[in-house]
């Protein structure tokens, strides 16, 4: 099972996910698992996708459609058109065990809306709504994050937008993007930020119980294209109050070659790469299971050269009492000497933002 969102906001809709996946015991409690799965993607020219459920019969759905696209040239609107008639004949699965739900989000229709199909029910649903900003939420994650995510979130995507709106000189701290353009692109890093920080931090065992865990990214879309989040870092800390000592676990996001490319620093000697590995699902990326893993990987490799080493960087919190503090940043030039050091530690800049985070909760300290 998993954690999935659907976040639309003016001109753009973004399908955001954890990367759990869970098997044996249905029980969710007792269920086990890894935080390995890729579950959004590109589906069709103006569709991408997000899934739930049978890992299995929803990759079976998306690569059957897929694989039956090769070579046709077709409008946004003729593609739509082929799916909605697929869709119709299809054959679904009927077991509990196979029960899947897609989230999807196509500008067939000009601005991107979101549609969801559940197996059971084996039709397309229109999931419009009128306002410029909401949140759809689907998974074993929802009894357990849909209020953290309404109570304390939204909360703070809003004070976001007007800090954006009332603060000019915030614009300069992002390379000089407008206030305008930064209100669209930073909440959905911002989300999958804060998600992360209790996937990967204090709440990690406790989540992963549910079926809930990992890196949190994203995919989205505007009325002109499809595409994944841009690179992304997040660092969470700690402290010892006593030595006055700071902990940092850094993790880097990046979308490539149909594939997420995830780094997993340890909080020791900051910047040796604790293990570096990607997610990859035929649903996802079609060639996956013919493609050699040598070209794959000098392909992933090649690209992620040309790649900025990160465009968002963000800064949470991993005791969870300290997060009301907001930290990050977007940029279109981000290099790895921002971050880390030559002897892979991290920068003074970034430890001077984090002890600044840590100064404006002191009086907050446990003694």
């Amino acid at each position: 099972m998993t954690y999935i969102l659907g976040f639309k906001q003016p001109g753009s809709a973004a399908i955001i996910s954890d990367t759990r996946i869970t098997w044996g015991n249905n029980a969710s409690y007792l269920a086990k698992g890894d935080n390995i799965a890729l579950k959004t993607g590109f589906f069709f020219h103006g569709c991408n996708f997000g899934r739930v459920g049978s890992a299995e019969h929803s990759r079976d759905f998306i690569t059957t459609f897929k694989g039956g696209l090769r070579g046709v040239k077709d409008t946004i609107m003729g593609f739509w058109q082929r799916f909605e008639e697929f869709v119709k004949l299809y054959d679904f699965p009927k077991s509990p065990d196979s029960h899947f739900t897609l989230l999807l989000s196509a500008r067939a229709f000009g601005e991107p809306r979101f549609f969801t199909l559940d197996s059971n029910l084996g039709y397309l649903k229109d999931e419009y709504k009128a306002e410029d900003n909401y949140i759809l939420s689907f998974g074993s994650g929802k009894e357990l994050l849909d209020s953290y995510l309404v109570d304390e979130i939204i909360p703070k995507l809003k004070q976001l937008e007007n800090d954006l709106a009332t603060n000019e000189t915030i614009s300069k701290q992002f390379d000089g993007i407008t206030w305008a353009k930064l209100i669209v692109t930073l909440p959905p890093y911002y989300v999958c930020l804060y998600l992360s920080e209790k996937a990967l931090t204090f709440e990690k065992s406790y989540l992963e119980k549910y079926q809930v865990g990992g890196v949190f990214h994203f995919i989205e879309q505007t009325v002109n294209y499809e595409a994944p989040q841009r690179p992304a870092i997040y660092i969470f800390s700690s402290a010892n109050i006593k030595t006055n000592d700071i902990y940092s676990w850094v993790y880097r996001v990046v979308p490539v070659q149909g594939c997420l490319h995830i780094e997993e620093y340890p909080s020791v000697g900051q910047g040796s790469i604790d293990s570096t590995f990607f997610l990859s699902d035929s649903a996802s990326r079609l060639d996956i299971l013919t493609i050699s893993d040598d070209e794959l990987m000098d392909a992933i490799n090649k690209e992620l050269k040309l790649l900025p080493f990160y465009n968002f960087c963000g800064l949470g919190f991993t005791p969870p009492q300290y997060r009301y503090i907001r930290g990050g940043w977007f940029t279109t030039k981000g290099k790895e000497e921002d971050i880390f050091t030559s002897d892979n530690k991290l920068t003074q800049a970034i430890q001077q933002r984090i002890n600044m985070n840590f100064d404006a909760v002191k009086d907050n300290y446990p003694e």
